[in-house]
């Protein structure tokens, strides 16, 4: 929720006190930075937080208390998040999309996507982590958050799509043609992946 504390930080702002600013990047540094760490490589997170505070000072007027103001910088995060990888299309970075400092999220995505329900995970696991990672990198920035979002942070598709700036039936179509997508180049990784083991 919008505490009382942001409202006064957000009117001595809009009034023309532009460090007041400066208790709002205070007190959501660490939540900005938790927020963007699961998005883009470890070297590029201060600068995609400044980023964020840039945009969120800009669109302050833009902000209407109705909504939790945590809410509404954790959105402007993860456009720019999405935003970093378009301008870095070429790079892929397992960690920025799927977060958290293992891969479990990776992993069991792919036992659901092939039903690897005999695996084990470690004999599996960095095999299996490896294939999602180029499998991602053949995504675009804005399939790679749709697959982070929905099928790993289990974020609801109206919150995606706000995020997304889409509407709702696109970014529901969308979720089913990228998931599609991802489960075809991952059944060729694996395939492929077996070949070798087999005439080795």
């Amino acid at each position: 929720m919008t505490t009382d504390d942001d409202i006064v930080y957000i009117n001595a702002v809009l009034s023309g006190d532009v460090n007041a600013f400066e208790n709002i990047i205070s007190k959501y540094k660490k939540h900005v930075f938790a927020v963007i760490s699961k998005r883009v490589p470890f070297q590029e997170i201060e600068s995609v937080a400044q980023d964020v505070f840039v945009r969120s000072f800009r669109s302050l007027e833009k902000y209407k208390p109705k909504k939790p103001f945590k809410h509404w910088l954790s959105t402007i995060a993860m456009r720019a998040s999405c935003d970093y990888w378009r301008k870095n299309s070429k790079e892929i970075n397992l960690r920025a999309v799927c977060g958290g400092d293992s891969h479990t999220d990776a992993f069991e995505l792919l036992l659901d996507l092939h039903s690897f329900s005999d695996a084990k995970e470690k004999e599996y696991k960095s095999e299996l982590v490896e294939i999602m990672e180029i499998s991602l990198g053949k995504l675009d920035a804005e399939d790679r958050t749709l697959i982070d979002l929905v099928y790993m942070e289990g974020w609801k598709l109206k919150d995606v799509a706000s995020v997304l700036e889409w509407g709702i039936a696109k970014t529901k179509v969308r979720a089913m043609r990228v998931r599609r997508k991802l489960k075809l180049i991952l059944s060729e990784l694996l395939d492929e992946s077996r070949e070798e083991k087999v005439v080795l």
